[in-house]
């Protein structure tokens, strides 16, 4: 739904649907081409819950699975190929999760997991630890940081070639142990673009708004389930062709109905 970005002192990590628009040597305004309007249909299995799973690429294939009925992954997990952590014993817990402590607490450490690309294309990261700052994601003499210490999310570490090495490198205090959960994975542009496209051509077309409503012109082609990006909170009333219709909130997130 965000459809124009605005980027700092640094070119996009992901700019495939990105358009230049404006800028200066220092800011640039782009136009993403694969925005989605506020209100759009999608399958009717975008009511079920979302099944559980600790790897959130996972999760995130299910949500798109379940609002495009597309079956094949839209993120697919790349396995680490070796590690070179410096003054940590780091144990495995299970995939993506893992404990680390320090072999001399008088000294810092460093976590550093490293991959390699498969084929060319996207490259997407979810880092979550315990009093972790700052992320490194680093190939060849490129690099990138990225904060994970606030709150962690999926973002993209960039578009490398294939057979290229990246490497995801994380300072740890001295002293200090904790645990950690990283996973990294490639996403599909053919079942992006596909996605995308069962869900763009039935967006809804905004004729008012106000700060309190949204009017608008949807042709729905076959049943389904109408999803916005509006936060869902008491109050909000869904009306279709004129009658009031039970709000359906996906996931208790956003205002839906089905």
């Amino acid at each position: 739904g965000l459809k124009y970005f605005i980027v700092k002192q640094r070119e996009p990590a992901d700019s495939m649907y990105l358009e230049k628009i404006a800028g200066t040597e220092n800011v640039v305004a782009y136009r993403n081409t694969a925005s989605l309007p506020v209100g759009f249909m999608t399958k009717s299995s975008m009511e079920k819950d979302i099944t559980y799973a600790a790897n959130p690429f996972i999760k995130q294939n299910n949500v798109f699975l379940n609002a495009t009925g597309e079956w094949k992954p839209l993120f697919n997990t790349i396995d680490i190929i070796h590690v070179g952590h410096q003054n940590l014993n780091v144990r495995w817990r299970s995939l993506g999760n893992y404990s680390y402590a320090p072999i001399d607490e008088s000294s810092s450490g460093t976590l550093k997991y490293n991959y390699e690309m498969p084929r060319s294309g996207l490259l997407y990261a979810y880092i979550k630890g315990d009093d972790l700052g700052d992320f490194t994601v680093r190939c060849g003499e490129d690099e990138e940081t990225y904060n994970v210490s606030s709150l962690p999310y999926i973002f993209c570490a960039g578009y490398y070639e294939e057979g290229e090495i990246v490497s995801f490198l994380g300072d740890v205090d001295a002293g200090e142990s904790g645990n950690l959960e990283i996973y990294v994975a490639m996403l599909d542009e053919e079942v992006f673009a596909r996605g995308y496209s069962s869900l763009a051509d039935e967006g809804l077309e905004v004729t008012d708004y106000s700060s309190t409503s949204i009017e608008g012109n949807i042709t729905v082609q076959e049943d389904g389930y109408f999803f916005t990006s509006i936060p869902y909170e008491e109050g909000w009333t869904l009306y279709v062709d004129g009658e009031e219709t039970e709000i359906m909130p996906y996931q208790d997130a956003f205002v839906a109905g089905g």
